[in-house]
Formats: C-alpha cells, sequence, structure tokens
C-alpha cells in the first residue's frame, strides 16, 4: 500500500506539469500573414501577474492568459479598482480570442479584445484591449492605460516575446509589473505537498492497517518505508563518495596524461662535421 501511495504521488505531480504544458499551449497564437506564419507565444508570461494605472491614477490588476484575479467574488483576467473603491471587471480570460497582428515596416503587434467585463456600460460591455508590441529589450514593460471610449480600456506592452520566434523565459528585474511564482517555486511547493501527503497517509495506513496494535500512538513504527528512510542517509553518503572517488580518478588520470606529455621529448643527436 505504501508503494500504491508513491505511485499516486508520482502521477500527481506528472499530471500538475502535464496541465501545466496544456495550458502554456493555451498561451500561444499563430496567425498567416503574407503568406507566412506569425506566431504569438506569451507562454513564459503566463500566469503572470500584472499591475497598471492610468492617468487619473486607478489601478488596474491583471493576469496574463488566466483568470487570477479576484473582482466582485469572481475568479477574472482584469480587474479595476475605481476611485471610489468599487471593483469593475473589464474582462475574462478566454483562450477562443485570437489576436490581431499587424505588421507596420518591420514593426509588430499583436492586438487582443476582450469584450466580456461588466455589462454596466448602456449597451456595450467593459472591454479590456492589450496590444503587445515586439521590443527585442524589453522583457515586459506596460504602459499607462487609457480610456479612448466609455469602457474600453487600452493598454500597450513592449515585450520580446511579441516578437516573432521562440525565446526562452528570462526574468525583468527591471520590470514595473509583479510576476507570480516562477516554475521553480512551483516545483519545490508542489514536491513538499507530496512529501506531507505521503507521509500524513502512509502513517494512517501504517496505524489502521501493518500496525493494529501499536495505533496512531506508536508513531516510531507508523513511519513508511521506515527501512528505506534510516537507509537514505547511508546511501546518499556512499554515493556522495562514490562520486567523490570517480571525480578524483579522472583527476588523477588527466595528470598523468599530461605528465607523461611532458616528458617525451625528441632525441636529437649533434654530429660534428
Amino acid at each position: 500500500k505504501n508503494q500504491f501511495i508513491m505511485s499516486a504521488l508520482s502521477r500527481l505531480v506528472v499530471a500538475y506539469f502535464f496541465l501545466r504544458a496544456i495550458q502554456s499551449q493555451q498561451c500561444s497564437w499563430t496567425v498567416t500573414h503574407d503568406n507566412a506564419q506569425k506566431t504569438l507565444d506569451l507562454s513564459c508570461l503566463d500566469g503572470k501577474q500584472v499591475t497598471a494605472k492610468d492617468s487619473h491614477g486607478q489601478e488596474y490588476s491583471w493576469s496574463v492568459c488566466a483568470n487570477g484575479q479576484s473582482c466582485k467574488s469572481e475568479n477574472v483576467m482584469v480587474c479595476q479598482v475605481g476611485d471610489d473603491g468599487a471593483d469593475h471587471i473589464l474582462g475574462k480570460w478566454d483562450q477562443t480570442k485570437s489576436p490581431a497582428y499587424v505588421d507596420l515596416e518591420g514593426h509588430e503587434s499583436w492586438t487582443f479584445q476582450y469584450n466580456n467585463g461588466d455589462n454596466d456600460c448602456m449597451s456595450t460591455q467593459r472591454t479590456w484591449v492589450p496590444t503587445f508590441e515586439c521590443n527585442a529589450d524589453k522583457n515586459f514593460e506596460i504602459g499607462t492605460v487609457e480610456e479612448p471610449t466609455s469602457c474600453y480600456y487600452q493598454v500597450t506592452i513592449q515585450t520580446l516575446f511579441a516578437c516573432d520566434g521562440t525565446h526562452e523565459c528570462q526574468s525583468d528585474s527591471t520590470s514595473t509589473s509583479s510576476s507570480g511564482l516562477s516554475g521553480g517555486w512551483i516545483f519545490i511547493i508542489v514536491l513538499f505537498v507530496s512529501f506531507v501527503l505521503y507521509c500524513a497517509i502512509g502513517y494512517v495506513i501504517m496505524a489502521t492497517t501493518v500496525n493494529k496494535a501499536g495505533g496512531f500512538g506508536d508513531a516510531k513504527n507508523n513511519i513508511p518505508n521506515k527501512s528505506f528512510w534510516v537507509l537514505c542517509p547511508k546511501l546518499v553518503g556512499a554515493g556522495c563518495c562514490y562520486t567523490k572517488d570517480a571525480m578524483q580518478g579522472m583527476i588523477n588520470k588527466h595528470k598523468g596524461n599530461n605528465a607523461g606529455d611532458d616528458k617525451t621529448q625528441p632525441i636529437t643527436d649533434d654530429y660534428d662535421e
């Protein structure tokens, strides 16, 4: 049963990262422009938490490619906090919304229109219109939110991810926006939670099946896979020693080869003629 728990936890971790991979694919779009394929891949920005303001000081909270903002008891993509402190939903994440691609003399941009916000604006809904402009020198830089017409909110983002092609994910310490957890931290959190669940569930199973006599009070004998955890430090130590010896052997061999090369000199004979 302990092996079953380990297998279930392993599958849980794999499933989590599989779903993350699917979600990343949902943050990418491809369009055809002048008979060529152009791709906008915002996977590196997936779930990024962004804060922006307009010229009046109103604040906007935005989650890229996700409904990661809490607004009016709903999970939404963009939320505006008005001067009176009242929240307004400006848009919800919808993967089916495709961007409009524009290329003016090599200046690429992608514009989305999320017209699914609050419907308190007469005959139209509040609409969030972000434009991602290609800037190879910027990881992510958001501008000022503008409202050219009532309930229609525009913002421009300068980012290298709007440039056609594939780009490596990187951090941006100069960005004015705040980002969510990185993939590394997410992995650590998932691993820690999985380990805690393994210990808790394993303890219960040991106390109710294998160690019924001791029950829940026998903590020492309810440790799941106890023999493995007792041997684990010794196994780790043995692995470290083996690695050290292997590396030392390679270093000594390399030094021996260099010493042999130094001692091998061409033999020449000088004759007086």
